[in-house]
C-alpha cells in the first residue's frame, strides 16, 4: 500500500527572469543597429558561414511560442511504498527554451524524474535524463549508510543553529486539505535575508517522516517560489512501474549487487516479501519476470 500526494505551484524568480530576456530579445531581433552591424559583418571576408546564417538570424524579429505568464508554473507528483522504502518524484515546470535560432523562444515543459530505493545498508537512486534527441535513459547511483557521514551531518546542522547562522521556529497548524492538519516551520537564513515557510503533515514510518503539504521561499521580503498540496491519498495501491526505471530505456552506473536479479535471489529481500504478500492477496505476482 502507498501515498501519494501532489502540490501545484510557481517558480516566480524563473518567470521574471524569462520576461527581462524576452524584452530584452524583442529590443535587439531585427534593430536597426543590429542589422547594419550584420551587414557589415557579413561583408568581412573569411568569416564561417555558420556564424553568417545565426547573424541572419539576429535581423528578424524575435518569435515566442507560448506565453511568458506561463513560464515557472509547476506541478509535483510524489509516490511513496513506505514498508518497502521507495519513493519517486516527478516534477514537470514550463520553461523559456531557446533553441539554435537566435530570435525564436518557446516556452516548453520540462520533467525531471527521479526514483529512490531507501534500505538500511544505504540508498539507491535513478535519476531520468534526456539528450538533444530526445532520447532518454537513467544514470543510477547508490550511496552507502555511513555512521560516520550522518554523524558529520548532525555535527553541522547542531552547529549552525548554536551559531544562529539559521533557525527553526514552530508557527502553527493549517489546513490546506479538509480533514488533513499540517503543522508549519519557518527555517530563517539569518545572513542571507531568507526565510522557508514549510507544512509537513507527519507520518508513523521512517521513509518519509512527513509528507510537504505547502512550501514557500521567500527573500528580502519577496516570494521566490511557493507550492501548496492539490491532492493527498494514503493507504492506494501503486504500480510498481512508477519506482523503477521505464521498460527498454538504458541504465547507466549499475553497481554490482544492487539490481533486482540480486534481490529475487534472496527470499528475506524486503521487496520479494512485498511480492510475496501481493500475490497471496490479489494471485498475481507483481515480481514475476521484472528484469532491468
Amino acid at each position: 500500500m502507498g501515498i501519494h500526494v501532489r502540490r501545484t505551484g510557481d517558480a516566480f524568480d524563473q518567470r521574471e527572469l524569462a520576461g527581462k530576456l524576452v524584452e530584452s530579445w524583442q529590443k535587439s531581433c531585427g534593430s536597426p543597429s543590429v542589422i547594419e552591424q550584420c551587414q557589415l559583418f557579413m561583408k568581412t571576408p573569411g568569416v564561417d558561414p555558420k556564424t553568417i546564417e545565426y547573424c541572419k538570424g539576429t535581423m528578424s524579429k524575435f518569435k515566442l511560442y507560448g506565453s511568458v505568464d506561463d513560464v515557472g508554473k509547476f506541478v509535483t507528483d510524489e509516490y511513496f511504498v513506505p514498508a518497502l522504502g521507495w519513493y519517486t518524484k516527478i516534477r514537470k515546470i514550463n520553461v523559456l527554451y531557446q533553441g539554435t535560432e537566435p530570435c525564436k523562444s518557446t516556452v516548453e515543459k520540462l520533467e525531471t524524474h527521479e526514483i529512490y530505493h531507501y534500505a538500511p545498508t544505504g540508498r539507491t537512486k535513478y535519476e531520468r535524463k534526456s539528450n538533444k534527441a530526445g532520447q532518454h535513459s537513467w544514470r543510477k547511483t547508490t550511496q552507502p549508510y555511513s555512521k560516520e557521514l550522518a554523524a558529520m551531518v548532525k555535527m553541522g546542522v547542531d552547529a549552525g543553529l548554536a551559531s544562529g547562522k539559521f533557525t527553526v521556529k514552530k508557527t502553527g497548524e493549517k489546513t490546506y486539505l479538509p480533514g488533513y492538519l499540517c503543522e508549519e516551520s519557518r527555517i530563517t537564513l539569518t545572513a542571507g535575508e531568507s526565510h522557508i515557510d514549510v507544512c509537513l503533515r507527519p507520518v508513523e514510518m521512517q521513509i518519509p517522516a512527513a509528507i510537504v503539504f505547502a512550501r514557500k521561499h521567500t527573500y528580502k521580503e519577496k516570494t521566490v517560489s511557493a507550492e501548496t498540496v492539490e491532492a493527498f491519498e494514503d493507504g492506494i495501491d501503486l504500480q510498481k512501474s512508477l519506482f523503477w526505471p521505464s521498460a527498454g530505456e538504458k541504465v547507466t552506473g549499475d553497481i554490482p549487487g544492487t539490481s533486482p536479479k540480486k534481490a529475487k535471489a534472496d527470499p528475506a529481500n524486503a521487496t520479494m516479501k512485498w511480492c510475496a504478500a501481493e500475490k497471496a492477496r490479489t494471485g498475481v505476482d507483481p515480481c514475476e519476470g521484472d528484469d532491468e
